[in-house]
């Protein structure tokens, strides 16, 4: 179980109830602002500073391909549906 699948079970057994699913706009490579850092929070990636560069991308890629959609790094309408039950 890799970091990202111990932060969602703590989560859920704290009740907690994140998604990216609760982002409004798409974000990919060159985003900035408080959603790229609410994504960022939420996919436990540090630093959270609200720029998506590689590293934001590498974990949207990951979580992706574990959920079995296009890994292209962008949280779009795709993502935002799986990671609604997901993340």
């Amino acid at each position: 179980m890799n970091l990202n699948e111990q932060t969602y079970r703590i989560k859920q057994m704290m009740g907690l109830s994140e998604s990216v699913s609760d982002i409004k706009g798409t974000l990919n490579v060159g985003s900035r602002g408080p959603e790229v850092e609410e994504l960022q929070r939420i996919l436990s990636i540090n630093p959270k500073d609200g720029k998506f560069g590689p590293q934001t991308a590498n974990c949207v890629k990951d979580f992706q391909s574990k959920m079995k959609i296009k890994d292209d790094g962008i949280v779009g309408n795709d993502t935002k549906k799986i990671g609604r039950a997901h993340v």
